[in-house]
């Protein structure tokens, strides 16, 4: 619990020690910055499902893998739910990366290259936690850091969507932790239908792949419609 908060202990107790009181209160509001267009509620609770929901269809096709899709309407309760508990948790991880280190690295480099960097560092920080994890349920270590490559990819196309909902959103933190949430929501529901198949190298792969898919094509709409 204590390493999951790691990044928003971090923003806080640097940020008071070097900007004192007015820096903490100004990294705080970042999570109540809400006055936003409505848009971008339904973009940061709804873009993980389409490269999630993606590549769960692309992961069944080429697996052979016979998929019982959820009932819609108990689908959307229990997603939502989730989702709504696992973005206020994520304040843990988001006050830190987004909050803090997001807005640092913006000052010195473009926001796709920002972007990249803080994808790399987000990852190395699960790095324990995946190969672990992996480990227990491959038993190669090999296989394990392959899977934490897949999800390094994953990861640091996240960022970019993060940082394109943060661009676009006055810098708030609050659309970072419901993206969150929400992705890991959805996960949850995924692995359900998916059972232990849902941990293996290959769902990863799928799903880094799909998630790098979307991160490319909002690149590129980007590049015809700039971020402010």
């Amino acid at each position: 619990m204590l390493f999951g908060a790691g990044p928003m202990l971090s923003a806080i107790l640097i940020t008071a020690l070097f900007r004192g009181k007015t820096g903490t209160v100004e990294l705080v509001k970042r999570v109540f910055i809400w006055r936003v267009n409505p848009k971008w509620f339904l973009i940061a609770l709804t873009l993980p499902l389409i490269y999630q929901w993606l590549g769960l269809s692309v992961w069944a096709s080429v697996t052979g893998t016979a998929i019982d899709y959820p009932e819609l309407s108990g689908y959307i309760f229990s997603w939502l739910q989730i989702a709504v508990i696992s973005g206020l948790y994520f304040i843990t991880e988001e006050l830190g990366w987004r909050g803090f280190l997001l807005p640092r690295m913006l000052t010195q480099h473009h926001w796709l290259k920002a972007s990249l960097y803080l994808g790399v560092i987000w990852a190395i920080w699960h790095y324990p936690y995946w190969l672990i994890s992996s480990w227990g349920y491959t038993g190669s270590w090999t296989e394990s850091a392959s899977m934490a490559m897949a999800s390094t990819i994953f990861a640091i196309s996240l960022c970019v969507m993060l940082t394109w909902i943060f661009k676009n959103t006055k810098g708030s933190v609050l659309l970072a932790m419901i993206f969150h949430g929400s992705n890991n929501a959805n996960f949850n529901k995924m692995f359900s239908v998916a059972g232990d198949d849902a941990l293996s190298l290959n769902f990863l792969a799928t799903h880094a792949f799909t998630a790098a898919l979307v991160a490319l094509l909002l690149v590129a709409f980007v590049i015809f419609r700039p971020l402010e």
